[in-house]
């Protein structure tokens, strides 16, 4: 089967994780509703109504619970779906923390622009 899921850190073209998205399919750059947050070395990303930038990315069972492996889900992070401001006809995937865990955080600085 196959996923969309929204990436807006090293999982993007360029970043330290973006291998983990090989033979997956890039969809698009878009954006979505949030409040990111740098932790240092990768960021997280809250419900919030800030702009946050990043990729569409269409990917397989085996890749989507490789990603669920990075992210630390369900402990770290939790995948929700989530509309896109440019629209896709699915609801994509997101990684995102919960305020809880990042009220643990304490080096959390916010990122406005909403691009890591």
């Amino acid at each position: 089967q196959k996923h969309l899921i929204f990436v807006y850190g090293t999982l993007k073209h360029g970043k330290g994780n973006n291998y983990l998205l090989q033979g997956s399919k890039f969809i698009q750059k878009d954006t979505i509703c949030g409040k990111m947050f740098d932790l240092g070395h990768f960021p997280c990303v809250t419900d919030g109504h800030d702009k946050i930038y990043g990729e569409i990315w269409q990917v397989s069972d085996v890749t989507l619970k490789r990603l669920d492996r990075l992210e630390g889900v369900p402990h770290l992070y939790f995948r929700h779906q989530t509309l896109t401001n440019h629209g896709t006809p699915t609801k994509p995937w997101v990684y995102k923390m919960t305020q809880e865990n990042l009220a643990l955080r304490y080096h959390a600085k916010h990122i406005p622009s909403g691009n890591w």
